[in-house]
């Protein structure tokens, strides 16, 4: 379980998240939606410790991430997997290679335990026989699922996800959502991803978060957010092409 307590921070006289607190349950996928610009990348790099919040803290299993130890840190962080937006492969590493990356840095497994590894996880994600390409040798798709099986690759309790769907077409963001649900309940992680996706909401969204301008402004699940009264939640769904039907401002 991650728990967040009273976070708030400033970039120099700018305050851009206000005492934020929320709970995430493992074995759910918990969506963090709001418009560009309102402290959803930033609220998410707290989370992961990327940046130290002015105020507040964030709590793995109840341990302090930011007033803990540095050795309690680093095991902590050892538990995290990160999808990133971009994917952040290694151009000049084969798909092993960049899978294999969290094994040879958190684990003192065999080369022969890491290969057996990254083959499982390839085959999770559905990409077997890969190890050999290289990123710019695969689709956008491909590379998304190859930055999943290592955000995946150290079995890790948290697994955090950064617009995952970003630049994919409808049906390959359809799979990466499938394989994240899939992912979240075998491995029972504590599943945390920052969206635009509507798609993503609708289908696998357990627990959704709104942030609005820095702040937490509703919460609930994917069966009440087409009820909300909440203003700005409605304003901000109804942007959607996917839900505008289903939304009166």
């Amino acid at each position: 379980m991650i728990r967040v307590e009273g976070l708030s921070h400033w970039f120099g006289d700018r305050q851009v998240l206000f005492d934020i607190s929320v709970s995430f349950e493992p074995g759910k996928i918990h969506l963090i939606i709001g418009s560009s610009g309102h402290g959803k990348t930033v609220f998410m790099k707290c989370m992961v410790g990327l940046i130290q919040p002015v105020r507040g803290e964030v709590y793995y299993d109840e341990v302090p991430l930011f007033r803990s130890e540095p050795s309690v840190q680093k095991e902590i962080r050892r538990k995290i997997g990160m999808l990133f937006q971009g994917t952040a492969l290694f151009d000049s590493l084969t798909v092993e290679e960049n899978v294999r990356f969290p094994l040879d840095m958190f684990t003192r497994m065999s080369e022969r335990e890491k290969k057996e590894r990254v083959a499982y996880v390839l085959e999770k994600v559905r990409l077997p026989g890969t190890q050999h390409l290289y990123p710019s040798e695969l689709s956008g798709g491909m590379r998304k699922r190859v930055a999943l099986a290592r955000a995946i690759v150290h079995n890790p309790r948290y697994l955090f996800c950064d617009e995952p769907n970003s630049g994919l077409d409808p049906l390959t963001a359809s799979a990466i959502d499938e394989l994240i649900w899939e992912l979240t309940r075998e491995f029972q992680t504590t599943t945390i991803i920052n969206t635009h996706d509507m798609n993503s909401v609708l289908s696998i969204g357990e627990h959704i978060v709104f942030l609005y301008r820095g702040r937490k402004w509703w919460e609930g699940t994917k069966e009440n957010i087409l009820e909300t009264d909440n203003a700005e939640l409605r304003a901000f769904l109804a942007s959607s092409v996917i839900l505008r039907k289903h939304i009166q401002v």
